[in-house]
């Protein structure tokens, strides 16, 4: 975790790991494809992009797990995308 990560836990009073409050209502559902682990959600419209695409097949999965959350500034906008993040 970088400083501006360790600082803005700090600042909301919060560990890492996050004890997730409850289960999700959604887990993450993944996809092997060519012995790299996707998002599925993720996987789906960019399968197009092929693995020659990217450097190597960290760099495939990088690409295509890539994705942004809804942090808005608060305490239960970042407490929802650390529980996102332990989920995963």
């Amino acid at each position: 975790m970088n400083g501006k990560m360790a600082a803005l836990l700090q600042k909301a009073s919060l560990r890492w790991p996050l004890v997730a409050r409850a289960l999700p209502t959604q887990l993450p559902t993944f996809e092997i494809f060519e012995d790299c682990v996707l998002l599925k959600n993720q996987w789906e419209p960019n399968k197009h992009v092929k693995i020659t695409d990217c450097f190597d097949e960290t760099g495939f999965e990088c690409f295509i797990n890539h994705v942004h959350l809804p942090f808005a500034g608060t305490n239960e906008s970042l407490i929802s995308c650390l529980e996102y993040a332990a989920t995963l």
